[in-house]
């Protein structure tokens, strides 16, 4: 599959690492930040390139927290960019991965 083949729904993956800052021996906190063009059709190369130059973009920002008792996933999603691009895209699912443990 290549990118103009792409809809706008989505399989979040991602890798989170240890947040050394926010973690202690008790509670362990990991974070992983990407982003996600805000465009149904990615096979539109104007959309694209206007998207681009604008900086119409979707930042997922997800932390899981760990205590000896919890484990939270939070998913904090902010558009960024002009209204006229803000599109709606779907997460179909969430694959993570963290120190040794996948989910």
């Amino acid at each position: 599959m290549n990118t103009q083949q792409l809809d706008n729904k989505f399989l979040l993956s991602t890798g989170l690492y240890y947040d050394t800052r926010r973690s202690n021996t008790t509670h362990q906190v990991y974070e992983a930040v990407g982003a996600i063009l805000s465009i149904k059709d990615y096979n539109d190369d104007i959309l694209v390139d206007t998207c681009y130059r604008e900086g119409c973009e979707y930042i997922v920002t997800a932390i899981a927290s760990i205590t000896p008792t919890t484990r939270t996933l939070e998913l904090d999603v902010n558009y960024l960019g002009g209204l006229r691009l803000n599109q709606q895209i779907f997460l179909s699912g969430i694959n993570f991965a963290f120190g040794n443990e996948a989910f």
